[in-house]
């Protein structure tokens, strides 16, 4: 730069500073910010529009010129004119602040910034995102559920948009509790963007922040907070997911925007309840966290009977009290629900999800694979629904196709734990004992403290005769969360140890937190049987288990297990004649797994059919069921004497 240009760029300043156009500029500057900060805090409380806020900042930026130009024009009479050199200059600073003006605002909107790109190197789709577990600011471990309800409802609002791939809740949620960069974050999601904040309450109020945040620049495209009465926490999840669609450019159908806005018409008061019944269903620890859960979502529809979500909520509920707790009449409940939850809004994932799950109990094993597939046509990252898909093909005898979906999710989802527990599951029903126990492992590597995980492995172990570490997580089970399933394996290795008295115990308990369950009294019978002094309630509890099981058998008269052991349990009610239909039945089901080989050789071995139950105790071996345990099991003490099954015995267990 010369020095003519330098002199001329001095005159020039003086000249702004003696019009005053430098103050005036300043001036209006602070006025514009404080007078933007005040509208984001009314739009904030009264919940106008955004569109608001972004015509004041485009009046405010058009302002700025116009008062600039007033204030050298306000100058002395006479010496408003400028010369060529000066007006080149400020048409050049004009065009240099458009430029910088517009790069920002398109970096910031469509985002100008290199793809983002995953661990594995592909590119991140341009309008994906992830939506991080909302930071509870609140002081009280109690409000956790709504910075964890928010983000999974944005999430689930952010699913609905055709034109965006949203990184489903169980990946997200990964990172809760993490200090992880938000560039990893999206790197290891497969997004392009990451929307996060957190949430404080005070009382009825709520004051929410929220970002989004451009994963491989960490620029923040959009930022906002909200403080509101809870009873508005819908119209701010609206307010919240359509500021992202907008920052996204994304431009909706009347009809998709207008389900988007659904939500928002829900009661307040019924969507708090809803999020904590969500927060008491994921806990699946015992049958009272199921109680809160239940009254939680009925406290929701009696505000607001509409509310497709809480009825889905309601449905899986009653699933899960059955799964759990083996009561039958909560599938009467449960199919209720779910009708609803499908009238009302059958573009739910969460709607399919718990049909899925209600079909798989009721043994309706191809439409639960239909309503799966439905699931992941809406969400195709809900692993919830791939490993649906991977039970009822197993139930079904189709077993690679089975594995092949629960290896899909565990590659989709690496970190969700729930996903390693079925595959798991699925592993042990094939008698492949050691890749199960990896897989709990694994599982437990997420949730050191999971009872049910503990539990399940510590099944695993047992069969596969490691017994003192079997021992070991049935005890830290029963310490985290003592439920009906950690007392029954409990009892069990008192069982198998002869420590009857002991076992008893065990059963008991069980069978008082889960009074529905036949196998539980099944077991109790059996442990009564050995019992010296006990041996006379063993008839009652075999009625109660073959009651029970019966009951089971209205509501999926599909389940192989379930049928043979019914068997078992007439069997030793004396009822040989009715034990062998039972049997028969049940041998002409798929998914015969190594369970229902071992109360097939019991039932044939009353009967009196040596070589049938030999056979059933050689397919129960081949299936992968311990020598070991064998050995150990009082029930087939007499069964082993026989020369042929003590030979076939003998020669499994060799290395």
């Amino acid at each position: 730069m010369t020095d003519a240009t330098i002199g001329r760029v001095q005159v020039l300043w003086d000249n702004l500073r003696r019009r005053k156009v430098v103050q005036w500029g300043i001036a209006y500057c602070l006025f514009a910010w404080g007078l933007l900060q005040g509208l984001e805090y009314l739009s904030s409380t009264f919940g106008w529009p955004q569109l608001l806020q972004q015509l004041a900042t485009i009046l405010s930026l058009i302002g700025l010129p116009i008062v600039l130009v007033v204030a050298w024009y306000h100058g002395d009479r006479g010496e408003q004119q400028i010369g060529a050199a000066e007006f080149l200059i400020l048409f050049g600073l004009l065009l240099l602040g458009g430029a910088l003006f517009w790069w920002f605002g398109a970096t910031s909107v469509s985002g100008s910034a290199p793809p983002a790109r995953s661990t594995a190197g592909t590119v991140a789709p341009e309008r994906s995102i992830a939506v991080l577990p909302f930071d509870n600011l609140s002081g009280d471990p109690a409000n956790e559920f709504l910075g964890d309800g928010l983000a999974e409802e944005l999430a689930n609002l952010l699913t609905r948009v055709p034109d965006l791939e949203v990184a489903s809740r169980t990946s997200a949620f990964s990172f809760k509790g993490r200090k992880v960069p938000v560039g990893e974050i999206a790197s290891a999601l497969s997004v392009r963007y990451v929307l996060e904040g957190s949430i404080r309450r005070n009382g009825d109020t709520l004051m929410i922040t929220t970002q989004l945040i451009d994963g491989p620049t960490g620029f923040h495209v959009w930022s906002k907070t909200y403080r509101r009465p809870i009873k508005d926490l819908p119209s701010v999840e609206d307010n919240i997911s359509s500021s992202v669609l907008e920052a996204l450019r994304i431009v909706l159908e009347p009809e998709t925007r207008e389900r988007l806005r659904r939500r928002a018409s829900v009661e307040g008061d019924a969507y708090e309840a809803y999020l904590q019944g969500i927060g008491e269903l994921r806990q699946l620890t015992d049958a009272t966290s199921l109680d809160r859960a239940a009254e939680r979502f009925k406290a929701a529809l009696a505000i607001d009977p509409t509310f497709a979500e809480a009825y889905a909520g309601l449905c899986q509920t009653g699933v899960q009290r059955y799964v759990k707790l083996r009561e039958s009449s909560s599938i009467a409940d449960a199919e209720a629900a779910c009708a609803q939850a499908a009238k009302l809004d059958s573009g739910l994932p969460d709607v399919h999800v718990a049909l899925g799950m209600l079909y798989v109990t009721t043994g309706q094993y191809a439409t639960a694979e239909e309503e799966y597939q439905k699931a992941i046509a809406l969400d195709p990252d809900l692993v919830e629904a791939l490993a649906g898909i991977g039970m009822t093909l197993m139930l079904q005898g189709q077993l690679e196709a089975a594995e092949l979906a629960y290896r899909q999710a565990i590659r989709l989802r690496p970190r969700h734990w729930p996903v390693y527990d079925a595959y798991a599951a699925f592993l042990y029903q094939q008698g492949r004992l050691v890749e199960a126990i990896a897989q709990y492992r694994r599982g437990l590597e997420l949730q050191p403290h999971n009872a049910a995980l503990l539990s399940n492995l510590g099944g695993v172990l047992f069969m596969n005769g490691d017994f003192a570490e079997a021992a070991d997580a049935f005890r830290r089970s029963v310490e985290i969360a003592p439920t009906s399933e950690g007392y029954s394996n409990t009892g069990t290795t008192y069982y198998y140890a002869a420590r009857y008295q002991n076992a008893i115990t065990m059963f008991e308990e069980a069978t008082r937190l889960a009074p529905e369950d036949y196998q539980l009294w099944g077991n109790l019978g059996d442990a009564y049987r050995y019992a010296a002094d006990k041996n006379e309630l063993a008839l009652g509890a075999y009625v109660k288990a073959a009651e029970l099981a019966r009951a089971s058998l209205r509501v999926n008269p599909e389940s192989v297990v379930t049928r043979t052991a019914l068997a078992y349990f007439l069997v030793r009610q004396g009822e040989k004649a009715r034990a062998g239909v039972e049997l028969e039945t049940a041998r002409t089901m798929p998914a015969f797994d190594l369970d229902s080989h071992y109360y097939a050789a019991l039932v044939y071995k009353e009967l009196g059919d040596v070589a049938a139950a030999g056979r059933e105790i050689l397919a129960a071996l081949a299936a992968g069921y311990p020598v070991t345990l064998m050995r150990a099991d009082p029930e087939l003490t007499e069964l082993l004497r026989d020369p042929t099954i003590a030979a076939a015995v003998q020669q499994s267990s060799k290395p």
